[in-house]
């Protein structure tokens, strides 16, 4: 089956969520029953697994590209996981405590202090902001650090 061959192939070259296999297989124009049998079988035989996919995804970003749990939803959304998968990956991979350790590493690796020597500026809050860490989470990293951000933020 030309349909099955495609999709072991993809699957073979990179990690795929069901989503994007089955968006794949749409745009090869095949029918939806043959989709619907590639699928599972690659479900069965654990080829496709969006939870596997999703522990793997937020391993790579965390230890890569540092960002917080919200634009790490963000991402895996995008990329068709299911938010009950995304929820449980994030729960095992990154709690509240690890998301603060790894603010705080960003923190530390993007400050630029003002020249009292104890302000950060505004824009290292929004960097943070963009990285997917709550306003609550950069203010508790920053505390801790000993470092007062900007008054104006408005994020």
């Amino acid at each position: 089956m030309e349909a099955l061959s495609y999709a072991l192939a993809a699957l073979a070259r990179k990690r795929h969520t069901r989503a994007q296999l089955e968006q794949k297989l749409h745009r090869r124009q095949y029918d939806e029953n043959t989709i619907d049998f590639v699928l599972a079988y690659c479900q069965e035989r654990k080829y496709l697994d969006d939870y596997e996919f999703a522990l793997i995804w937020i391993e790579d970003r965390i230890r890569l590209k540092p960002m917080g749990r919200w634009r790490l939803k963000q991402e895996l959304s995008r990329k068709g996981v299911a938010m009950d998968l995304i929820e449980k990956a994030l729960d095992e991979l990154l709690p509240l405590e690890q998301e603060l350790i790894l603010a705080k590493q960003v923190l530390k690796g993007c400050m630029t202090k003002m020249s009292d020597g104890q302000t950060v500026t505004c824009k290292v809050f929004n960097y943070l902001a963009r990285r997917g860490f709550s306003k609550q989470l950069i203010y508790q990293a920053a505390f801790e650090l000993g470092l007062i951000l900007c008054k104006n933020d408005q994020t």
